[in-house]
């Protein structure tokens, strides 16, 4: 065999082998969710931190360890990939018809849970009335405003 179809055979078997089926990350994703709920309740910071992303590390510090504690373990219904992440949905055992959802996704190698990008699966919009700044494009007659304010102000001194 000659090598270069020895070495598209070979490459055709490795895409062969790398499929796009998830299912067994899916399956990781949904046990690693598990074991930081766990290390959540029975208070392991050490490991919650190894099973967090970097960039959701800092809300260790904002935990009240012995109210999580008290919290039933939430009930796995599922994990799935969806772009790039894996999605694991969740139910509270108190409001079983309500399911919420928690990211993970591969971080330095490992399967970790993204805190931050969970936060906005639980994002609602809540109506305020504090007034909004909102920008906009200036008026004629405002560029006019601060053209004529920028002629009046002195020429800076170049750098020496």
């Amino acid at each position: 065999m000659k090598p270069a179809t020895a070495l598209a055979i070979g490459a055709l078997a490795l895409l062969a082998s790398c499929s796009n089926d998830r299912s067994a990350e899916a399956k990781l994703a949904a046990s690693t969710f598990s074991r930081f709920q766990k290390a959540l309740q029975v208070g392991n910071r050490e490991l919650v931190r190894t099973m967090l992303t970097n960039e959701s590390a800092p809300v260790l510090d904002g935990i009240d360890w012995k109210q999580v504690a008290k919290q039933p373990l939430l009930d796995i219904r599922g994990a799935r990939f969806v772009a790039n992440e894996f999605w694991v949905e969740v139910n509270d055992p108190t409001t079983p018809d309500e399911v919420s959802r928690f990211v993970l996704v591969r971080e330095n190698g490992r399967m970790v849970v993204d805190l931050v990008a969970s936060a906005s699966h639980h994002a609602r919009l809540v109506p305020s009335d504090k007034p909004m700044i909102e920008p906009r494009e200036l008026t004629p007659e405002e560029l006019e405003r601060a053209a004529n304010i920028q002629q009046t102000m002195p020429l800076a001194e170049p750098p020496r």
